[in-house]
């Protein structure tokens, strides 16, 4: 079944790659902004507006999107940019794991989609990820 396919890619993401949730929970731990922040922020996600495969795309699109910002735009970066990138990248998950669990559901209009546009989702994701790294590093060693 292709929701056990994303799921099991979710998770295998999580593992292998990075944990936006876990990171931004680190993040809110030692900062006291970021802990109302990201209460907040998880709160009030529009999971109820992610009906279809164009939400989901459109969210790793902007997961991208905060990502080429940073490259592109901010020569010496803050903390917050971090934050951000990671918001969006667990953003980018939720919505793939909503479509995951709901890809039967009338309510939805999900359609089907192949093992393979899953996997460039995906392979999508890590690359971008990992210029997200390299954008965090770039940024930490100007603090």
């Amino acid at each position: 079944m292709m929701d056990d396919y994303i799921f099991g890619k979710i998770t295998e993401f999580k593992q292998n790659i990075c944990n936006p949730e876990a990171h931004l929970n680190n993040m809110a731990s030692n900062n006291k902004e970021f802990k109302k922040r990201w209460e907040k922020d998880r709160q009030s996600m529009d999971y109820a507006g992610i009906l279809d495969n164009e939400e989901v795309l459109r969210q790793v699109e902007m997961f991208e999107g905060s990502v080429n910002f940073v490259e592109a735009y901010v020569k010496r970066g803050h903390i917050e940019d971090a934050y951000n990138m990671w918001k969006q990248l667990y953003d980018a998950l939720t919505a793939l794991f909503k479509m995951a669990q709901n890809m039967n559901n009338s309510y939805c209009k999900f359609r089907e989609i192949s093992t393979d546009e899953v996997d460039e989702i995906f392979g999508k994701l890590e690359a971008v990820a990992k210029r997200m790294d390299q954008a965090n590093m770039r940024r930490a060693m100007q603090d």
